[in-house]
């Protein structure tokens, strides 16, 4: 079985018991960004690992989480069924053959009963918690290479989807971390370079007129010093639209250009008119930040209109690690 595949399995069947606590507190009058987040990082894994059932019955469970508590039945049918495939995935290393459309229909049907999507500083609370439980069950070092590895792939993945031409590339893989921090590490890095696809890097058409090469770039870099360990993930696309993200938040008065910036971790916000499998719904920025705040650590954004965004990424490391300088 692929590495990839096997770690995904054993990560997500983690993250699901996650999710059962989630939906558990949502059945109490919790809010559902917590589940959201959860599914949306599901999602991200499996899409680029050509699991297509598991990702659209995430997709899906995410539709339905917009009407709250009253798709509680589908939702838990949904995490079961989940349960069961990635069994068969741990089983034989590939998804096993079926058909969903029946829960699709009920999850597609229970979203459509409410269209506004809940929001809740109280789960931005509750997801951290969450993430670590399931993380100190873990211990044990992983190099950073494997954790580029499926982020390369997602970026591959998401360059498919979008008729993008990308180049990924990786430095400082062989430093190592705990592997409840690279589990941590890879959702995060997933959903940033989803979002640097979709967001950041234009068209062809768009980058040949800007002067810029048909093919877009996309880096990560790490390195390690002092306690702690600093990731970079960059892009040479348009950087962000920042007037799109005043006019998302409903408004940019008093606000100068970091906080506008700083707009696209908040949760919920999207400069997206509809939602894809990739983006549109607001979690993915929002989910890396809790990730990256449950480890301790702190995200920030840098961004230059024509030029590209660039995330930084600080965390303590949990254990020592090896010293390594990456250009």
């Amino acid at each position: 079985m692929d590495d990839l595949v096997s770690d995904f399995a054993a990560e997500t069947a983690a993250q699901l018991v996650a999710a059962k606590t989630a939906l558990a507190a949502m059945e109490n009058g919790g809010e559902p960004r917590a589940l959201m987040r959860l599914l949306h990082s599901v999602k991200g894994g499996c899409g680029f690992l050509g699991l297509t059932r598991l990702e659209a019955l995430a997709h899906a469970g995410e539709d339905a989480l917009t009407a709250g508590p009253a798709a509680a039945d589908a939702l838990k049918d949904l995490l079961d069924r989940m349960a069961t495939l990635l069994a068969g995935i741990s089983t034989t290393g590939a998804e096993p053959a079926g058909d969903d459309a029946d829960l699709l229909n009920r999850l597609r049907l229970a979203g459509a009963a409410e269209t506004a999507l809940l929001q809740s500083e109280h789960a931005a609370a509750v997801l951290p918690d969450m993430a670590q439980a399931m993380r100190a069950a873990l211990d044990g070092q992983t190099p950073l290479e494997r954790v580029f590895r499926a982020t390369g792939a997602a970026a591959e993945d998401a360059g498919n989807r979008l008729g993008k031409r990308l180049c990924f590339t990786a430095t400082g893989g062989g430093i190592s971390v705990s592997a409840g921090q690279a589990v941590a590490l890879k959702t995060i890095l997933i959903q940033l370079v989803r979002n640097a696809a979709d967001h950041g890097v234009e068209s062809a058409d768009v980058r040949l007129k800007a002067g810029k090469p048909e093919t877009g770039a996309i880096t990560v870099s790490a390195r390690s010093g002092g306690g702690v360990l600093m990731i970079e993930l960059a892009d040479d696309g348009a950087g962000l639209d920042l007037k799109a993200l005043a006019r998302a938040a409903g408004g940019a008065a008093g606000m100068d250009a970091r906080a506008l910036q700083d707009l696209v971790f908040a949760p919920g916000l999207t400069t997206k008119a509809e939602v894809s499998v990739l983006s549109g719904r607001g979690a993915g920025l929002d989910a890396a930040k809790a990730e990256v705040e449950a480890l301790g650590g702190r995200i920030a954004v840098d961004s230059t209109a024509g030029r590209g965004t660039r995330f930084t990424i600080i965390i303590p490391l949990a254990a020592p690690a090896d010293e390594e300088q990456a250009a």
